[in-house]
């Protein structure tokens, strides 16, 4: 079921999903997804881990959660009112560990993933969506297609939902 939800994590009373210095509460956000799922964190359905505490995400008005593919292990927050971040959740998809190392060769993406492509260089980051053409393991070599391009991409798998154009 590929059913947006739209979470207010800034309810009545905004106070406490954002922390002093206009950062959303890491629990509120962990809440939001928990309430998503149905599941609590480290449970099947549910987030592997709590949102990293080191992430700083400016406050947002509305943040939209949906799975990033029909697998359903992945979900996508995306905020949709004030600064633009999107943020990329593993889902425990059974009982056993989800968690891929780099050099474990697993599955990073499959062939239809939406997938973040990233161009990183000394000082910058520029990063767009784009679909992969084929399934991926992590630290692989795959072909991407861009919106509104009909050329395809070589591209590296980092993780699921990302992936690494080299820089020429």
């Amino acid at each position: 079921m590929r059913l947006p939800i739209l979470i207010s994590l800034l309810a009545a009373c905004a106070a406490p999903a954002l922390a002093a210095d206009g950062i959303i509460d890491h629990a509120s956000i962990d809440q939001a997804i928990q309430s998503f799922t149905g599941s609590a964190i480290g449970m099947v359905g549910g987030a592997r881990a709590p949102i990293d505490r080191r992430l700083r995400l400016a406050a947002c008005g509305d943040v939209v959660i949906n799975w990033r593919t029909a697998r359903q292990d992945t979900l996508v927050l995306t905020c949709r009112e004030g600064p633009s971040w999107k943020l990329f959740v593993p889902v425990v998809v059974d009982g056993s560990a989800v968690a891929r190392p780099a050099d474990s060769g697993g599955q990073g993406i499959a062939r239809g993933d939406i997938v973040s492509v990233q161009v990183k260089g000394e000082g910058y980051s520029v990063s767009q969506s784009g679909e992969a053409a084929e399934d991926g393991a992590i630290g692989s070599w795959i072909k991407i297609k861009l919106p509104g391009k009909g050329d395809m991409l070589s591209a590296q798998v980092v993780r699921p939902g990302l992936v690494l154009l080299p820089i020429s």
